[in-house]
């Protein structure tokens, strides 16, 4: 435990209530501290203890007595007398239920497994996600600081020309609106993010207090891998636990059809008897040790093992079932995300090329009207427009992330 703490300390810090998150930290934070992952863990982790069922079932079970009793026997005195006895049970032949029970315990271990990987990956996602759209609203938020700024210097212009009478004074109030606006703006993300630093945090295993600070843009690379790689969706835990839920039922069916089968225990029993018990005087004669087999039977139970085996079998088919539909959404995800990974990769490069051409077009727009050849509505399109653009290249990047995490997730990166 002490390792990856040390590891964790080296790659992010938390000072002043304020962790300094990156991307690639996220895995070992919900490993150590996120509390769904944990359990999910526990649960692996007490399904192993139930290992080697088939070996401890031939261990024979031991039971002791010792105690003191006060009787009184038809007309004779009251007496005290001890007893105790020490008894052993071991089986021998359970028709085949026992190894049926040491294959089930295994694949309750293998699904616990797989349930515990699953849930490490849909916390990882969860705080990937929240991650990026973090990322987002801050660039977004920087993004709307920089407007604000460039309509505060042209508010200045404007009043400048009002001074001069080149401009008119409704020129000033449309800068002054739209300043209003902005601001309302900015305020909307400070909420958003904050909310998102919140879930984020709670999700990393940390208070909801910390301030969580990140880099400020979303990365994305011309060139991914993960666009060219074959993606195996038949290790998803998510498929594996489905199949072995519907062999567990399996194995308690076959349980369930050998009710008929005969058991066969050795005993064994030595221990000394009350005079109430065996009437004799002498404690030796009280005594007694016996060693035996046992064989049983049952002969009818009324049907009920019948049905419980339909109930268990049609319970295999059904989980069997809805791990091939799962299979196949899951595959239909895949491709989907697949898709839409390309299609904003196509988008962001195009989106590109524009992000220069508004700049361009909001610096020609701005030397027009200097010249009076544009009016003030000319230039706050030309900012909002600046402004959209950029906005919808930072979420173009953003949806690429979110397409992304969706594949990692299923591939366990």
């Amino acid at each position: 435990m002490i390792l990856p703490l040390l590891f964790l300390l080296s790659s992010f810090s938390l000072l002043a209530n304020t962790l300094n998150l990156e991307y690639d930290d996220i895995p070992n934070l919900i490993k150590v501290d996120n509390q769904h992952v944990k359990a999910a863990e526990l649960r692996k982790e007490s399904a192993e203890t139930r290992q080697k069922y088939f070996e401890r079932s031939f261990l024979p079970k031991l039971e002791g007595s010792l105690g003191v009793e006060n009787f009184k026997t038809g007309t004779q005195a009251n007496r005290t007398d001890p007893y105790g006895e020490i008894s052993f049970k071991m089986n021998l032949y359970r028709g085949g239920r026992d190894r049926l029970e040491d294959r089930l315990i295994s694949t309750e271990m293998q699904a616990a497994s797989f349930e515990s990987e699953s849930t490490f990956r849909a916390e990882i996602k969860k705080a990937r996600i929240n991650f990026w759209n973090l990322v987002s609203l801050q660039e977004i938020f920087n993004l709307t600081e920089k407007a604000i700024l460039k309509n505060k210097k042209n508010l200045l212009m404007v009043e400048s020309r009002v001074r001069a009478g080149v401009s008119i004074e409704t020129d000033k109030i449309e800068f002054e609106m739209y300043d209003f606006e902005l601001e309302q703006e900015l305020a909307r993300l400070k909420i958003l993010r904050r909310n998102i630093e919140r879930d984020l945090a709670i999700l990393l295993g940390f208070k909801d207090d910390v301030a969580i600070t990140t880099i400020t843009e979303v990365n994305h690379k011309h060139t991914d891998e993960l666009l060219r790689r074959d993606l195996n969706i038949k290790s998803s835990p998510i498929i594996k636990s489905l199949y072995l839920k519907s062999d567990e039922a399996e194995i308690k069916a076959a349980q369930v059809s050998k009710w008929w089968i005969p058991t066969l225990d050795l005993y064994g029993n030595n221990g000394v008897y009350t005079f109430r018990e065996k009437e004799f005087e002498s404690t030796g004669n009280r005594r007694e040790m016996v060693v035996g087999l046992n064989l049983t039977m049952e002969l009818y139970d009324g049907g009920v093992s019948r049905i419980d085996r339909q109930y268990k079998t049609l319970q295999s088919h059904a989980l069997k079932k809805e791990a091939e539909q799962s299979y196949l959404e899951l595959n239909s995800k895949i491709e989907g995300a697949k898709a839409e990974l390309v299609f904003n990769h196509e988008l962001i490069h195009q989106t590109e090329k524009i992000v220069g051409k508004a700049e361009t077009y909001l610096n020609r727009t701005l030397e027009e009207y200097k010249r009076g050849v544009k009016n003030s509505p000319d230039v706050l399109a030309a900012l909002e427009k600046n402004l959209a653009i950029l906005k919808k290249f930072a979420e173009l990047r953003r949806d690429y992330q979110l397409a992304r995490i969706e594949l990692l997730e299923i591939v366990g990166d």
